[in-house]
């Protein structure tokens, strides 16, 4: 959910897990978790349209 939401603003990023596997983010539940990377110049906007997400 996070990821379209970045994609729809243009706003570069990465999914980064252990747990990812070959189907790519979001075939299976990743159980240890997911990091969403995205570059320094854009955290201050992607924390404010994903507020409760980061």
């Amino acid at each position: 959910m996070a990821a379209e939401i970045l994609a729809r603003v243009d706003i570069p990023f990465l999914i980064q897990s252990d747990d990812i596997g070959i189907f790519g983010p979001g075939a299976v539940p990743a159980p240890a978790g997911a990091k969403l990377l995205v570059r320094e110049e854009d955290l201050s906007e992607a924390k404010a349209l994903l507020p409760k997400l980061l």
